[in-house]
């Protein structure tokens, strides 16, 4: 008995419990003087993605689910899911309001705005949808509208995709979104304007040493700076907003574009051809794949093509994650800069790819993951670029300095060869076949001229050099070498002929 007893009361506490926690989690966004909007939603998956408004607000309450952090992922599905949020001002004040969906590549996105069940105002937008008219003129799904003091509204949100479905809700006070949406985009030029920097050095590099390795990269990074330009809207936004069905293309043509010229940037980057043939041949398959995957993306719709450019960035960028620990391996230096430059970058995509299959939660790291690995990736490998091309003109100045030093080697061989055909290696005078030459050079110059030529001659130097010792006996020629040069070139009748070292 006291046991059942008990077990009554555990149970209408549970009950209590549960209703309590049911009502906390279904209860509106309020607004309140100073406070920060707490934003959560209600949401139910409409599976034949036919429901109209009227069938939706039919729906029990027990239809519907609950998602207090204001943010859900869905994964890839042909569902519609429709978001029900009631916004209740107690600040006493009219408030502006924006309702963001901050994912950018929602297809259909239908905002219903409703007060005591009366829809005031209805408003379509999406990615497959001519970018203006928007509220704001901005990428994500945004929806502006107004509660008055001591009011509530309430906004249903009809959403449908055929890519990832990711639906993180926020309810911004109208400047406080300005505000961060203006200091997002200060974050956005930093890393726009980084890789367009490096896009223009390796293609100025590229042109002055016409090496296919700068273009390569060059090409690589312009594929990340197109994907995440069209993946965060701004090129449906800036380029061509009248032209949704571009939108597509150009994301999907992104993909393998990359990864076309990261393959060749890493081919010719490790030198995997001549280092591991094996590897090689593995990403010339690779390669192959993703300029098939380029030609047939126009012609393939979005679903497809996004499920078949997941599987290939998969292989992608496992094979790269090998490719620079296999070059390491083999003791090429790149290997360690590739290595270091791509893991974060594999994270970043891993990341971004559990978000997407809804395996991981929607926040910062998630949604910005790969976007901050591809920046770890281009600076790393252009601090790469930038040790390679240093140590490639030490090499080609080392080199030209050998180049100098051996020509001047065989300019002072040649030198002492001349020296020792012409001179005498006692005496350092002209030797007899010097001093004929430097004779028929004075009778060349001058035939018409008289002169007289003077020999004297050392007799016995043999018995000399035996008297004295080979070391003295060239000390006493060089002495009198001196000697009859002095003597010489006091006479007056002498004509001095001077060569090239002087005597």
């Amino acid at each position: 008995m006291i046991l059942s007893t008990a077990l009554r009361i555990f149970l209408l506490s549970l009950a209590t419990f549960t209703s309590q926690f049911a009502h906390a989690n279904s209860a509106p966004v309020t607004l309140a003087s100073e406070k920060p909007i707490e934003s959560h939603f209600q949401y139910w998956e409409d599976a034949s993605a036919e429901a109209e408004l009227a069938d939706v607000r039919a729906l029990p309450d027990r239809a519907w689910q609950t998602n207090p952090s204001g943010k859900a992922t869905f994964g890839i599905t042909d569902s519609a899911y429709w978001l029900r949020v009631e916004v209740q001002n107690q600040t006493g004040r009219d408030q502006l309001l924006i309702a963001e969906l901050g994912y950018s590549q929602l297809d259909d996105v239908v905002f219903h705005e409703l007060s005591g069940g009366t829809l005031l105002r209805e408003f379509a937008t999406g990615d497959t949808r001519s970018f203006y008219p928007r509220d704001v003129d901005h990428p994500n799904m945004l929806y502006r509208f107004h509660v008055a003091p001591d009011a509530s509204k309430t906004l249903y949100i009809r959403v449908a995709t055929q890519g990832t479905m990711v639906v993180p809700l926020q309810i911004w006070q109208q400047n406080d979104f300005y505000e961060a949406a203006a200091n997002e985009q200060k974050l956005h030029f930093f890393y726009y304007g980084s890789l367009a920097v490096i896009i223009l050095i390796n293609l100025a590099v590229f042109l002055t040493l016409r090496e296919k390795l700068y273009l390569f990269y060059a090409l690589a990074i312009s594929g990340y700076f197109l994907f995440f330009a069209a993946v965060r809207g701004y090129t449906l936004q800036h380029i061509y907003p009248g032209a949704p069905f571009l939108h597509t293309h150009v994301l999907l043509l992104s993909m393998p574009f990359l990864a076309m010229f990261s393959i060749l940037f890493c081919m010719e980057f490790l030198q995997v051809r001549s280092n591991s043939p094996r590897l090689y041949r593995a990403l010339q398959a690779m390669l192959l794949f993703e300029m098939l995957f380029f030609l047939s993306a126009p012609l393939l719709d979005y679903d497809t093509g996004i499920r078949v450019a997941a599987v290939s960035a998969f292989a992608f960028f496992s094979l790269l994650l090998v490719a620079g620990p296999v070059a390491w391996a083999a003791g090429v230096r790149a290997g360690v800069f590739f290595t270091i430059a791509w893991t974060p970058l594999t994270i970043g995509v891993s990341a971004t790819a559990g978000r997407a299959l809804g395996l991981l939660p929607e926040n910062f790291f998630t949604e910005y993951a790969m976007q901050i690995g591809s920046g770890l990736e281009a600076f790393i490998l252009t601090l790469a670029l930038a040790d390679r091309l240093y140590r490639e003109r030490e090499q080609k100045i080392q080199a030209q300095a050998d180049i100098l030093k051996q020509q001047k080697a065989r300019n002072e061989a040649q030198t002492q060869l001349n020296e020792a055909l012409t001179h005498d290696p006692v005496t350092g005078l002209p030797n007899r076949n010097r001093f004929e030459w430097m004779v028929d050079e004075q009778l060349r110059q001058n035939p018409n001229g008289r002169f007289m030529v003077g020999v004297t001659r050392i007799t016995q130097l043999k018995e000399i050099n035996r008297t004295l010792g080979l070391d003295r006996s060239e000390r006493l020629l060089k002495a009198m070498a001196e000697q009859m040069t002095r003597l010489a070139s006091g006479l007056p009748m002498v004509h001095q002929t001077v060569d090239a070292r002087g005597n």
